[in-house]
Protein backbone atom coordinates (compact mmCIF):
# COMPACT_ATOMS: atom_id res chain seq x y z
CA UNK A 1 0.00 0.00 0.00
CA UNK A 2 1.17 3.40 -1.06
CA UNK A 3 1.59 5.87 1.51
CA UNK A 4 -0.84 8.41 -0.99
CA UNK A 5 -3.60 5.24 -0.16
CA UNK A 6 -3.23 4.99 3.29
CA UNK A 7 -6.19 6.02 5.83
CA UNK A 8 -5.81 9.85 5.08
CA UNK A 9 -4.93 11.69 2.49
CA UNK A 10 -1.68 12.98 2.19
CA UNK A 11 -1.96 16.90 2.79
CA UNK A 12 -3.73 16.04 6.05
CA UNK A 13 -0.28 14.73 7.51
CA UNK A 14 1.52 17.21 9.88
CA UNK A 15 4.91 18.05 8.15
CA UNK A 16 6.30 18.44 11.50
CA UNK A 17 5.89 14.48 12.00
CA UNK A 18 7.04 13.59 9.17
CA UNK A 19 10.17 15.42 9.80
CA UNK A 20 10.96 13.61 12.90
CA UNK A 21 10.40 9.98 10.66
CA UNK A 22 12.86 11.50 8.16
CA UNK A 23 15.49 12.29 11.06
CA UNK A 24 14.68 9.10 13.03
CA UNK A 25 15.46 7.38 9.54
CA UNK A 26 18.34 9.70 8.71
CA UNK A 27 20.11 9.70 12.26
CA UNK A 28 19.11 5.96 12.93
CA UNK A 29 17.94 6.79 16.91
CA UNK A 30 14.91 8.19 18.70
CA UNK A 31 17.95 10.46 20.17
CA UNK A 32 19.86 11.54 16.88
CA UNK A 33 15.84 12.85 15.42
CA UNK A 34 15.98 14.11 19.06
CA UNK A 35 18.79 16.50 18.68
CA UNK A 36 18.29 17.89 15.55
CA UNK A 37 14.41 18.55 16.65
CA UNK A 38 15.36 20.44 20.04
CA UNK A 39 13.10 17.47 21.72
CA UNK A 40 13.24 14.40 23.65
CA UNK A 41 13.61 11.03 22.18
CA UNK A 42 9.54 9.97 23.78
CA UNK A 43 8.56 12.98 22.33
CA UNK A 44 9.91 11.86 18.69
CA UNK A 45 8.87 8.16 19.76
CA UNK A 46 5.04 9.69 20.81
CA UNK A 47 5.08 11.94 17.40
CA UNK A 48 6.04 9.00 15.08
CA UNK A 49 3.56 6.55 17.27
CA UNK A 50 1.05 9.09 16.46
CA UNK A 51 1.31 9.43 12.74
CA UNK A 52 1.21 6.18 12.56
CA UNK A 53 -2.19 5.71 14.31
CA UNK A 54 -3.45 8.47 11.81
CA UNK A 55 -2.38 6.66 9.01
CA UNK A 56 -3.07 3.44 10.29
CA UNK A 57 0.09 1.56 9.52
CA UNK A 58 2.97 0.66 11.14
CA UNK A 59 5.99 3.25 10.33
CA UNK A 60 8.38 1.98 12.51
CA UNK A 61 8.92 -1.86 14.58
CA UNK A 62 11.30 -2.88 17.08
CA UNK A 63 13.58 -5.90 15.55
CA UNK A 64 15.55 -7.67 17.93
CA UNK A 65 15.80 -4.76 20.48
CA UNK A 66 16.64 -1.79 17.57
CA UNK A 67 13.86 0.37 15.79
CA UNK A 68 13.79 0.16 12.20
CA UNK A 69 11.31 1.67 9.76
CA UNK A 70 8.89 -0.57 8.20
CA UNK A 71 8.30 -1.03 4.19
CA UNK A 72 5.59 1.51 5.04
CA UNK A 73 7.47 3.69 6.74
CA UNK A 74 9.68 4.03 3.51
CA UNK A 75 6.70 4.74 1.46
CA UNK A 76 6.58 7.49 4.02
CA UNK A 77 9.66 8.53 3.52
CA UNK A 78 9.76 8.87 -0.08
CA UNK A 79 6.90 11.38 0.38
CA UNK A 80 8.97 13.44 2.85
CA UNK A 81 11.51 13.31 0.89
CA UNK A 82 9.21 14.77 -1.75
CA UNK A 83 7.61 17.12 0.41
CA UNK A 84 11.51 18.53 1.38
CA UNK A 85 12.17 19.47 -1.90
CA UNK A 86 9.22 20.92 -2.64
Amino acid sequence: MSFACMKMAVNEIDWQDLRLLLSFSEGGTLQEAAKIHGITPSTVSRRIRSLEERVGVRLVENVSGHLVVTPQGDDALTAARAMKDH
